[in-house]
């Protein structure tokens, strides 16, 4: 398990990763989600059993109340490997911002 120390009293635990962690700093804090294309990815391991498709309209719903323009949403297939380069690439190029919903 990787472990990669994001602030004072923030460790991000990575169960899936090598032993050895690359240090990847956090984006910048959009200054405002308004109007902002924000993409969602889905990547809960099992979204039908977890309640995962109600977690993402949960979220989308709040990110559009809270002033979000449009919402990208993408379904990462495989949990256990990073995103494809061609995923990447669209969620960069179409949007502003990323929320990543990971987990079991």
């Amino acid at each position: 398990m990787a472990q990669v120390q994001i602030s004072e009293g923030v460790t991000l635990l990575d169960p899936t990763a090598e032993q050895v962690a690359r240090e990847t700093p956090l984006a910048s804090r959009l200054p405002t989600l308004n109007g902002a294309t924000i993409a969602v990815v889905n990547a809960l391991k099992d979204p039908d059993r977890s309640g995962g498709e109600v977690f993402v309209g949960r979220v989308r719903d709040l990110l559009l109340q809270r002033g979000a323009g449009q919402i990208l949403e993408v379904r990462k297939e495989d949990s256990g490997n990073e995103l494809p380069e061609d995923t990447m690439s669209h969620i960069i190029n179409q949007s502003q911002g990323a929320v990543i919903l990971e987990g079991d």
